[in-house]
């Protein structure tokens, strides 16, 4: 009997072991578990991705007809919205030259620009149905006004450093310009060629009338004005070079010649 008890004390020993070390299990695998759902938590209640990449979007009605859409077109971002058609209703573009477009740009219907065309200038262009177009621009030229209407001559009404002019252009050269004439230092009327060459030119400069004809070299040939109260007509071999001169003097009217270098070598009377 000696034995036993010793046994038994021994025994009891290992089952409370076996006990200590079963709930020192139970406690780590409850810490892992919380740690497996923690986990899992923020797994699922990390922020989502802050920016989402396309080359287009694309809105689509409910027949599967395109009605909008953002894209990158010509390196510029457009915004546009169609009709059931699929012609532009509103067109918003980006740079370079952003602006708005309202109707089918480019097309017989009508339609209005809003935006920087060209050279990045401010302008509004509005068609209507029969061809007719208004054009509003502010450049470091002047502010323009120009109305066209099918394939008449266009009006553009601008005010330049010059001052201001109207002109009459086939839509790429003047053909004519009343006002303000650049490079006369004057005001008057100038009716140019089909290639934009003023040809005739009637101006008054510095308080004196005068007409001006000129090859399509863009040389003055013809001189009919008058000076310090005297009338005289010039026939030129270039701008400022008389080679036959018929003058108004006061005393008597006079015809002059003068050679190559406009010294006068013969008068009558």
């Amino acid at each position: 009997m000696r034995t036993e008890k010793p046994r038994l004390e021994e025994i009891i020993e290992r089952l409370e072991c076996v006990e200590r070390q079963n709930r020192r299990l139970k406690r780590a695998g409850a810490v892992g578990s919380v740690v497996a759902a923690a986990m899992v938590f923020m797994a699922h209640s990390a922020p989502p991705r802050q920016s989402v990449e396309a080359e287009q979007f694309v809105l689509k009605d409910t027949n599967g007809v395109t009605r909008a859409s953002w894209s990158v077109k010509e390196g510029r971002v457009r915004l546009s919205f169609t009709d059931p058609s699929r012609k532009p209703e509103l067109v918003l573009m980006g740079g370079p030259g952003p602006g708005l477009v309202i109707g089918p740009e480019g097309e017989d219907g009508p339609y209005v620009v809003l935006g920087f065309p060209g050279e990045g200038s401010p302008g509004l262009t509005i068609r209507g149905h029969s061809g007719a177009r208004l054009t509003l621009d502010v450049s470091d030229g002047g502010p323009a006004a120009s109305f066209a209407q099918g394939a008449m001559p266009e009006l553009t009404l601008q005010v330049s450093n010059d001052g201001p002019s109207a002109l009459f252009s086939d839509g790429r050269n003047v053909q004519m310009s009343v006002g303000s004439l650049p490079g006369v230092a004057g005001t008057g009327v100038s009716i140019n060629d089909s290639a934009g060459r003023p040809r005739m030119v009637l101006a008054v400069k510095a308080e004196n009338p005068v007409l001006a004809a000129f090859d399509s070299g863009g040389n003055q040939r013809l001189a009919l004005g008058v000076a310090a109260e005297m009338p005289s007509v010039l026939l030129l071999e270039s701008y400022n070079k008389p080679r036959l001169g018929l003058y108004g003097f006061p005393d008597r009217p006079a015809l002059v010649a003068f050679d190559a270098n406009g010294t006068a070598f013969f008068r009558v009377p």
